[in-house]
């Protein structure tokens, strides 16, 4: 589920009132009639459309309008794959079903008016800045994601770049996009790499994070300021071992583009170290909601603080795959 509303891109939020809102009032039901001549309605895509009500759920300001439709089916039916609604039932369902309908249709229009079309390049990056305390602070987080991007040599090529997109309407939001001259070869490279840079820097946080507390233990325990100084000596050297193995590793999955000198080995040290800072002060990056599966299923580590609910991404799979078919 989603933490908090704050979390959410106002683009995610247009994508998908864009992309469901001919849906909610399209619905595959029969009309059957029983004994002593009583009709009622069959819904018989209900399971589908039901998935769909708990993704729109999850958007703030339709999570009444989508549970006054999922609450007019009876309890005992709504857990049916056919549910059978009584007449009267259906036709309020169909009134909510159509308020619904006009929110999403004012909130794709709004978000439009606005001149925030939908991305013309699909391939792209998500990264939320936490609350800053000053703008210098706020500065320093951009120049560091600034420097991660135009810097790293894992994340440049001749064919390929990110490039800044956006910062979505209202919010700490900040989009990117990869192009790329010849092709989605050019593009994979380039997020392959960045999965493998947000691993390392996951596992270099949780390191520096372990080395600091035990800094702390160590000052309370009020030990000589030599042992104090060379326990923070020792514990350096074991960061910048860690990152000079993280690199070597993530070098060694780009046979054909090897680090060339000690300048772009250093970059991507520091890029690496500035990645695991910018995660330990909260910045979160991710894939766009729109980008391709086969982008998508080069992060793991991403896809794993997804700021969409598992419900919601896999709907969004399984909606794909039909159209595909």
């Amino acid at each position: 589920m989603w933490e908090e509303n704050s979390k959410v891109r106002l683009y995610s939020i247009y994508y998908l009132c864009k992309k469901y809102k001919d849906d909610i009032t399209h619905c595959n039901v029969q009309e059957v009639t029983f004994s002593g001549g009583v009709k009622a309605i069959q819904w018989r895509d209900w399971e589908s459309y039901k998935e769909m009500l708990l993704v729109l759920r999850e958007i703030q300001c339709l999570k009444v309008s989508t549970e006054s439709i999922y609450e007019k089916i009876p309890v005992i039916e709504r857990e049916k794959a056919i549910p059978t609604i009584s007449m009267i039932l259906w036709e309020e369902i169909k009134n909510k079903q159509h308020e619904l309908s006009i929110q999403l249709e004012v909130i794709t229009m709004l978000y439009e008016s606005m001149g925030l079309n939908e991305k013309t390049e699909p391939e792209g990056i998500d990264v939320k800045i936490p609350k800053c305390d000053s703008l210098g602070e706020y500065v320093t987080l951009l120049k560091d994601v600034q420097f991660v991007f135009e810097q790293c040599p894992f994340l440049q090529s001749e064919e390929s770049t990110i490039k800044f997109s956006c910062v979505d309407v209202g919010s700490q939001w900040l989009s990117f996009f990869v192009t790329a001259s010849v092709g989605i070869t050019a593009i994979t490279y380039i997020f392959k790499n960045l999965a493998f840079m947000l691993d390392k820097a996951i596992q270099l946080k949780s390191h520096m994070n372990n080395l600091k507390e035990q800094e702390a233990l160590l000052r309370k325990a009020n030990l000589a300021n030599d042992v104090l100084e060379t326990t923070i000596n020792v514990n350096e050297v074991i960061i910048k071992q860690y990152v000079s193995q993280a690199v070597k590793e993530i070098e060694e999955q780009n046979s054909e583009n090897k680090l060339s000198d000690g300048e772009e080995i250093g970059k991507a040290e520091k890029s690496l170290e500035k990645l695991a800072e910018l995660m330990n002060k909260g910045v979160e990056i991710y894939t766009s909601i729109d980008t391709s599966k086969d982008i998508q299923v080069l992060f793991p580590t991403i896809d794993s603080r997804e700021l969409l609910p598992s419900d919601i991404m896999k709907y969004l799979e399984d909606k794909k795959q039909e159209k595909d078919n």
